[in-house]
């Protein structure tokens, strides 16, 4: 179904069949119970109807170059490409690898994971291995989202790509550049603190008055 990178794939079918398959190789393996069935050919007969399905009107059209594993290319956005696409993907097996040495091949370098648990960004690793690049995740399995959010954007600029703060730390705007010295007058003379200390409660209090001396025992001679 699925190629997620050189070392990982998704196999499916009857239960005992994968089985079967899962004991012939020598590699960790875990079952998943499915419910539905795609990215095979048993979904070509029902391609309109996923088209159809997932046919939505578009709001807005970002300044962004999308891909698709459709045809492994850069995809128009429209409401018909899109869901095509999508129907596209229902019908055959994924090559995860092939779509992002592609968009390695025309020039990323860099690859923000906005899914959860940051297996894409581990497969991009494992398929670019040596290669310059760059692959974050915004979602780390047990991890806060406020801080790997902060750990993303530092590695991005450290990178040196562009990044608007403005929307955690708040805009120029929202600081006071009234100027603050940090110079502090400080007024010398005034009244001797000695005295202030040695008032008379301290006096009582530190040096007691004793009345009368204590009575000296003196120790007899021995002969």
């Amino acid at each position: 179904l699925i190629i997620n990178s050189p070392h990982e794939l998704v196999i499916a079918g009857e239960t005992q069949a994968v089985r079967e398959v899962v004991k012939s190789i020598d590699h960790q393996c875990t079952l998943t119970p499915m419910s539905d069935t795609i990215h095979c050919e048993v979904v070509k007969s029902e391609y309109d109807q996923v088209a159809n399905l997932h046919t939505s009107p578009i709001s807005q059209i970002p300044n962004v170059q999308f891909y698709s594993a459709a045809a492994y290319t850069p995809t128009e956005i429209s409401s018909e490409t899109l869901a095509d696409n999508i129907a596209n993907i229902y019908c055959k097996t994924i090559d995860y690898p092939k779509l992002v040495s592609q968009v390695y091949q025309d020039g990323a370098r860099i690859f923000v994971e906005v899914g959860p648990k940051s297996n894409c960004s581990k497969w991009i690793n494992e398929i670019l291995h040596d290669k310059p690049h760059l692959a974050i995740s915004l979602d780390r399995k047990g991890a806060g989202t406020y801080i790997t959010l902060l750990r993303a954007l530092a590695q991005l600029h450290s990178h040196r790509v562009p990044i608007d703060f403005s929307a955690i730390y708040g805009s120029d705007t929202d600081f006071d550049h009234e100027e603050k010295s940090l110079k502090k007058s400080v007024t010398l003379g005034g009244s001797r603190i000695r005295p202030l200390i040695e008032n008379e409660q301290n006096r009582l209090r530190l040096h007691p008055v004793i009345e009368s001396p204590p009575a000296m025992v003196q120790s007899p001679l021995l002969p």
